[in-house]
């Protein structure tokens, strides 16, 4: 006869039987039933075969999730690539979560930053090797927090066994807080990603999605951590989905589905919180009528194709100019633009040391008699300092006089300058040459916008600038009614780089609601409206779709319709207030984790204490 799990009798428990919570009962299965279904192979907790394979599928996995990222643009693919890394962190030990969690992001690295082999093999293992620490602390941080937020403390005191057995049927409700606070925990290390070390929020989640207009509309307000919250919470609630099927189909339990519902109500508010009336004023179609209360501005980008050009010959740099030259006059001749960009230092020439460089430059501009903004090298001497060197953008007025300018703040390391310059060259004495950097460049030193004319200021980002969103915001914050990126993504010719780096400009212009104009060397140009839309380009064949990975000499002119007072929006006014959000709450599940640790153990302590001493009474009299 078998048994009944409902006729067990409690007075005849045994040993095993006293280690189980009461609330097993509930599951109406019986213990052996249970302890086979879900008890730890011995072989997985000792076989380094296995954890061989192990390591390999998370590496593996990873590679295959930078498949959502541009130029692949596998966006799907963001929504649950990060399963895997799921599987096998956030139910772990939270060393072994650590490691598991490297290994995924180290095949994510690898394969997202192979580009920068181009520039030395190897950078994209060193890539790897740092950035892969920030989602080792997630995994650290997710598999501490799950243990002592979701697993109750008699199954945490009673062991691994246990601990299965409790979470056969786990409280749903705290899973959607676990994967809230697990969410809030990668968005804030994405952000101290994103300025440690001078930072890198290249190919943060939020990027796997850049196309998809109606989710990135959120970052007006949340900035793109949102999106990349989003991300992660709709990868966390299919997982623990994916869990609770497994465990009905395993032991019969009902599925619930609380986190895959909470989360899904959270993307619902995503899309539609912007609403629809504020995004009416950016999805104007270009043959309607513009408001009046509108600016029309034009402005022409110039394109170009032109190998990385440091150490040619004069020759070949005045070749490169005559080229440019054409561009411009060709689109003042057509177009009328109120400026002309041009590519970042596309000319390696310092414009304050060459006379020759600055003749033929105010020459040029005052023929076609319009504003340039030309990227360039340049360099201020001092009879006190060392000549200090910048990455700047220029500004001539329609005469050929410059008359402002902008210098790079946000500088690139090895690319403008060496980390602990001092040390790397006495170890490396060659590195310098390696990288074509006699000396670093200094940083500017404000976010000033360059003014065209009445109502048409540019904040000007120079190269990966626009990768950072504090730059625009502080542009758009000191008067810049246009963003724009002069850019050299030449360094990177045959990869993917020059996409990745377009896809962080869709994110600017959102979280500003400002036009943002695009163009470089080695890149497409481009007009993204302020919902992220990229709107025009230079199309060479009628059809021709958008390419981010164009690289050709073109030229574009785009027509803007600015506001004359163009709000401010939520995150340009207050910053990454949703990170704080975000930091605040994995404090509290921080604290509360904590708190339910230090419970723990003072428990353990209690019970493994030993008695006190028993006192015998000699007193005769007593």
């Amino acid at each position: 006869m078998k048994d009944n799990p409902k006729n067990i009798k409690t007075t005849q428990k045994t040993e095993n039987e006293l280690r189980l919570p009461s609330y097993i009962e509930d599951i109406k299965l019986t213990e052996e039933i249970l302890l086979n279904a879900y008890k730890e192979p011995d072989w997985r907790k000792t076989s380094k075969l296995y954890r061989l394979g192990e390591c390999v599928l998370l590496l593996i996995c990873g590679a295959l999730f930078s498949l959502a990222f541009p130029a692949h643009d596998f966006a799907l693919l963001g929504w649950v690539g990060m399963i895997p890394l799921f599987a096998f962190t956030v139910k772990e030990r939270p060393l072994r979560a650590l490691c598991n969690a490297y290994v995924w992001m180290f095949g994510f690295t690898l394969a997202s930053f192979y580009w920068f082999y181009e520039i030395l093999w190897v950078f994209p293992l060193v890539t790897a090797i740092i950035l892969s620490l920030f989602p080792a602390a997630w995994g650290l941080i997710s598999a501490w927090l799950y243990r002592y937020l979701l697993v109750p403390e008699l199954a945490r005191r009673q062991g691994s066994d246990a601990v299965r057995l409790a979470l056969i049927r786990p409280n749903s409700w705290r899973e959607a807080f676990f994967a809230v606070l697990a969410s809030a925990t990668w968005v804030v290390l994405e952000w101290v990603r994103s300025w440690i070390a001078t930072g890198l929020p290249w190919n943060n989640l939020a990027t796997s999605q850049w196309q998809n207009l109606n989710l990135i509309q959120i970052a007006e307000f949340t900035g793109f951590y949102g999106v990349s919250f989003c991300v992660i919470l709709v990868n966390l609630a299919l997982y623990f989905m994916i869990v609770a099927i497994i465990r009905h189909f395993k032991v019969g339990v009902p599925i619930r589905i609380t986190p895959a519902l909470f989360a899904g109500i959270i993307i619902m508010l995503a899309i539609t919180f912007p609403g629809g009336e504020r995004l009416k004023p950016y999805t104007k179609p270009a043959d309607k009528p513009y408001d009046s209360a509108d600016q029309i501005f034009n402005i022409g980008l110039v394109q170009t194709a032109n190998p990385i050009a440091w150490g040619a010959s004069m020759q070949n740099l005045y070749g490169t100019f005559n080229r440019l030259a054409n561009a411009s006059t060709k689109l003042a001749i057509n177009h009328h633009p109120d400026v002309i960009l041009w590519p970042e230092t596309v000319i390696p020439l310092t414009y304050s040391t060459r006379p020759d460089y600055q003749q033929t430059l105010r020459g040029l501009v005052s023929e076609t008699r319009t504003p340039h903004i030309i990227g360039a090298p340049d360099v201020k001497l001092s009879t006190t300092d060392s000549p200090k060197h910048y990455n700047s953008a220029l500004l001539f007025n329609a005469e050929g006089k410059l008359i402002d300018e902008y210098s790079k703040r946000h500088i690139v390391p090895f690319g403008e300058f060496i980390p602990f310059g001092g040390v790397l060259d006495a170890l490396f004495p060659n590195i310098r040459q390696k990288f074509a950097l006699p000396s670093d460049l200094t940083p500017g030193n404000a976010f000033r916008p360059l003014t065209i004319k009445p109502g048409l200021a540019l904040g000007v980002n120079i190269c990966f600038e626009d990768v950072f969103p504090y730059i625009s915001r502080e542009f758009v914050r000191n008067g810049a009614t246009v963003l724009a990126t002069i850019t050299n993504d030449g360094w990177y010719p045959k990869s993917h780089e020059r996409a990745q780096h377009l896809a962080n400009a869709v994110f600017r212009a959102v979280e500003t609601r400002r036009y943002f104009v695009r163009t470089g060397n080695y890149t497409q140009a481009c007009l993204i409206n302020p919902i992220g839309y990229i709107e025009k380009w230079d199309i060479a064949f009628p059809g021709e779709k958008f390419d981010p990975m164009s690289a050709r000499d073109a030229t574009l002119n785009v027509t803007l319709a600015v506001p004359r007072k163009p709000p401010l929006t939520f995150y340009t006014q207050y910053g990454d207030v949703f990170v704080y959000v975000c930091l605040l709450f994995t404090l509290i599940g921080g604290i509360l984790a904590f708190g339910n640790y230090r419970d723990e153990k003072r428990k353990l302590h209690d019970a493994i204490a030993p008695l006190p001493p028993q006192t015998t009474n000699l007193n005769p009299n007593s």
